[in-house]
């Protein structure tokens, strides 16, 4: 067995477990809360002392599932019915769910909570600022590059890139069209439904990004998944003073040997890649 056949391995044994967090080079680093801070934040999800002492040390876990995810580490609990029967219809057999945390960083906590809200809506629609960004390739143990190219368009113009929208006033919902050349999984189109939900509370807010592939997605020369059987979520909430970040990837592989465990592993760390950005672009 190669060294980075064992490295993968154990990346994937012990990120099973949801212990592997603290060790991963592409997982941004975010100051430690308190477990209590933790347990008060996610109140309706059920952590393994592991699982909440990680929370609390490196903001991150990850949990892995034969099919789709079960949507046990989602925040926002009127969303995982929905959820779970988008996913049920395609019928996955790799599902991976993430569930990060950090306070909000100070430019953005001194802002009044609309202000707030506003804030990571727009980011959220900043497609363009993806491109450039790198995520940690287990196989070649280094950064690689992610989006050599991402915009969103509109439908009738296809290869024509449209400036990232800058919405002054949240939606309940809107549909976008964007395209992303990935290096690992070539030139894809993508159909985003961007939700920003509704809150009795000021000091509580929630954002629901799907995202469902319109091409088919390869790896090398073998076919990964076909349109539609790519399911990207993430789930942002603003709440008492820290931001949370739920990240899941569902899709439906051919039953090639290792195919799987490659799709799990590289659409895992591209969920790390995300947060990473979405960490960097708060800050800014």
């Amino acid at each position: 067995m190669t060294q980075k056949a064992l490295f993968g391995m154990l990346f994937l044994a012990f990120a099973a477990l949801g212990l592997l967090a603290q060790a991963h080079p592409g997982l941004p680093s975010v100051p430690p809360i308190t477990l209590a801070q933790v347990h008060s934040q996610f109140p309706t999800i059920n952590l393994s002392a592991e699982e909440a002492q990680n929370l609390a040390d490196y903001g991150a876990i990850v949990r892995f599932d034969e099919g789709r995810s079960g949507g046990n580490l989602n925040p926002v609990p009127s969303l995982v019915a929905e959820m779970s029967r988008v996913r049920g219809e395609i019928r996955p057999t790799v599902g991976i769910e993430t569930l990060m945390i950090q306070a909000l960083p100070p430019a953005l906590a001194s802002l009044s909570p609309e202000e707030q809200a506003l804030a990571v809506y727009q980011i959220l629609h900043s497609f363009q600022t993806m491109e450039g960004i790198e995520y940690w390739s287990t196989s070649r143990n280094r950064f690689r590059l992610f989006y050599e190219i991402s915009y969103s368009y509109d439908p009738a113009f296809p290869d024509t890139p449209l400036p990232d929208p800058r919405p002054t006033t949240l939606m309940d919902t809107k549909t976008l069209w964007v395209r992303q050349q990935d290096t690992s999984f070539g030139d894809n189109r993508y159909k985003v439904t961007m939700s920003a939900l509704p809150s009795d509370s000021p000091d509580l807010r929630d954002f629901h990004l799907h995202m469902e592939n319109l091409t088919s997605l390869k790896s090398g020369i073998l076919s990964l998944a076909k349109p539609g059987e790519v399911h990207i979520d993430i789930v942002v909430r603003i709440k008492d003073g820290f931001v949370q970040f739920y990240g899941t990837t569902n899709l439906r592989v051919p039953r090639v040997f290792g195919l799987a465990n490659r799709a799990r592993d590289s659409f895992y760390t591209r969920i790390l890649a995300l947060y990473s950005w979405f960490s960097h672009r708060i800050l800014t």
